[in-house]
């Protein structure tokens, strides 16, 4: 598993490879310059035994190089390093964010945002710091224990292979912490994506908190997960504590009994001064490459984590698919057919059921129906956020499945329920479908939405920003806000779901006429919440299970004292008349 996840991470890292070579080539003169020096000292200890005063000028040269070239080399292999881990994290993270946004309603509705909202922050932040710090520091940690291997061998083979000894007690134990590193974080990783998963629900959800007085509720629940986060990671922190102390005495005794069998060496007159002294300065600089690898190791092992999480939300295939060479889909009337069409969430849970309705250009849709019939789910196949389980939708005849999906939703505005704004300027809000529309153009669109003027009563005008989810206008601004987004894109089929009983009178009385501009000339479909609108419909269509039980016009319905009629005594009819009251 962890070779597979680095060579992916390695496909984000090959387009820099000249960057790469780069870094490789600083790295490997990095690793040279270290591997000069105990032959410098060696040549130093021979020159002072025959007193050769002229070579300490010498000496101090070459480590002036020595030390220059070092520095140059560690600059190059630093901003190579970085710039090639910054290029391929960037890339990371644009194709996941790339893919989030074109994965189905369906997968957003099984993953919390939370979640995704980790995986694409906490988890790549996880993946840079370990590559810009670990990714070439491998190769220099690599070249740099082999050479000085190389070197002890040289000098003397006999203490080289005590120091081999060491080498595979101290492998196990990299391998032995890593594993439970890696166990570990994959726990802290998804404790870090409830924590972002509760921030993000309280945030979002700030007024109902406070409607409810509940601050101290969720500020416990934060503090619980907190906690447990905490607690975890506590239990990373003790491995990684104790794992670079035991690697480091493991070498230390390694280095020990090198020093004690040397003395004696020396002692019996079967080494000399010069070949102690760079045996010395080896074990010395190989204690730098040994740690080094063990906290590298450590490291990567939470990369490896963080890498198949993200890998995890790559792999996710686009449940709606375009079929190959798909049609596009020309200025359309806006007839709309459907054939036996059901819907599923889940497997064996049918949402919509054996659905048949023919819409005409222009016609005008009423849905209604209790809480659960399936009316949102119905607008929801018709700009394809979800393909029907079977049968068929049409539009002007174009099957949906074959048809190219941004071709078929240029033509369909929708005005949700829960409108979202972004937290941009009112101009980019409502030039959000048509990016490269006139001043003229988003001002008429204002004007047809009855916007425009409580637009102009902001000092900034069109340039105001909204805040976060427009959380600076009122319901009705927002209501008047997304029509004008419709307006201006100018679709020929209107998805719309009504949210006028939370309102003023006022505003409401704006927003219905802002309406009747928008749907005007239209193919519509109106999830109805309110009488009038059911009411000026061109037909009826009543829904209950995911199926249509009834259709007709409002007299029609209302004489057959079916599923509409009871809608109208229980909902429509006291709704109207509280509106009236209000009014």
């Amino acid at each position: 598993m962890a070779e597979k996840t680095g060579f992916r991470i390695m496909k984000y890292i090959k387009p820099y490879w000249p960057q790469l070579l780069g870094a490789f080539g600083c790295t490997v003169i990095a690793a040279v310059s270290i591997l000069l020096l105990p032959g410098l000292f060696q040549n130093l200890t021979i020159h002072m035994k025959l007193r050769d005063f002229k070579y300490l000028g010498i000496f101090f040269r070459q480590g002036m190089a020595l030390l220059f070239l070092r520095f140059i080399s560690l600059y190059g292999q630093t901003y190579f390093n970085a710039y090639v881990c910054q290029r391929a994290i960037t890339d990371l993270r644009n194709g996941i964010y790339e893919h989030l946004l074109k994965m189905s309603f369906s997968f957003h509705a099984k993953w919390r945002t939370g979640e995704l909202i980790s995986r694409t922050v906490s988890d790549i932040d996880i993946i840079q710091n370990v590559l810009l710090h670990n990714f070439s520091n491998l190769l220099l940690y690599v070249l740099m224990s082999l050479g000085l291997t190389l070197k002890m061998f040289d000098l003397n083979w006999r203490l080289a292979l005590i120091i081999g000894a060491v080498a595979p007690v101290v492998g196990f134990a990299m391998s032995w912490f890593g594993e439970r590193i890696k166990r570990i974080t994959s726990i802290v990783q998804a404790k870090v994506a409830d924590i972002s998963s509760l921030i993000q629900e309280t945030i979002s959800g700030i007024r109902t908190v406070k409607a409810f007085s509940r601050e101290e509720h969720e500020i416990g629940r934060f503090n619980k997960e907190n906690e447990r986060n905490f607690l975890t990671s506590m239990k990373r922190a003790r491995v990684e504590a104790i794992q670079e102390p035991v690697v480091e005495v493991l070498a230390f005794l390694g280095i020990l009994v090198v020093v004690w069998y040397g003395a004696r060496c020396m002692m019996n007159g079967t080494m000399d001064l010069s070949r102690a002294v760079a045996f010395v300065t080896v074990i010395l600089f190989i204690r730098e490459p040994v740690v080094g690898f063990s906290r590298a190791y450590s490291q990567w092992q939470q990369a490896f984590v963080s890498s198949n999480r993200v890998f995890e939300i790559l792999d996710k295939s686009v449940e709606t698919i375009e079929k190959s060479g798909p049609v596009k889909i020309p200025s359309i009337k806006g007839a709309i057919k459907m054939e036996g069409v059901s819907f599923h969430y889940e497997e064996g849970k049918t949402v919509l059921s054996d659905i048949s309705l023919d819409i005409m250009p222009g016609e005008i849709i009423a849905l209604v129906g209790p809480v659960g019939a399936g009316k949102s789910t119905l607008t929801s196949l018709i700009p394809r956020f979800y393909d029907p389980a079977s049968g068929l939708i049409a539009i002007d005849g174009y099957d949906l499945r074959s048809v190219d999906i941004i071709s078929l939703r240029q033509q369909i505005g929708i005005v949700p329920q829960e409108v979202v704004l972004f937290n941009r300027t009112i101009k980019e809000n409502i030039a959000y479908g048509k990016v490269n529309a006139s001043e003229e153009e988003i001002l008429h669109a204002a004007e047809s939405a009855n916007a425009l003027d409580f637009i102009m009563r902001f000092s900034g005008g069109f340039d105001t920003h909204i805040g976060e989810r427009g959380i600076k206008l009122s319901g009705g601004q927002r209501q008047c806000l997304a029509v004008a987004r419709v307006i201006l894109k100018n679709p020929r089929i209107i998805l719309l779901d009504e949210a006028t009983s939370s309102m003023d009178s006022e505003s409401e009385s704006l927003v219905q006429v802002a309406m009747a501009r928008l749907i005007e000339g239209r193919t519509t479909i109106i999830i109805a919440h309110r009488l009038s609108t059911v009411r000026h419909a061109d037909r009826i269509v009543v829904m209950d299970s995911g199926r249509i039980v009834e259709t007709g016009k409002h007299a029609e319905l209302m004489a057959g004292k079916g599923l509409y009629y009871k809608l109208y005594q229980t909902q429509f009819k006291p709704l109207e008349e509280g509106m009236e009251q209000k009014g």
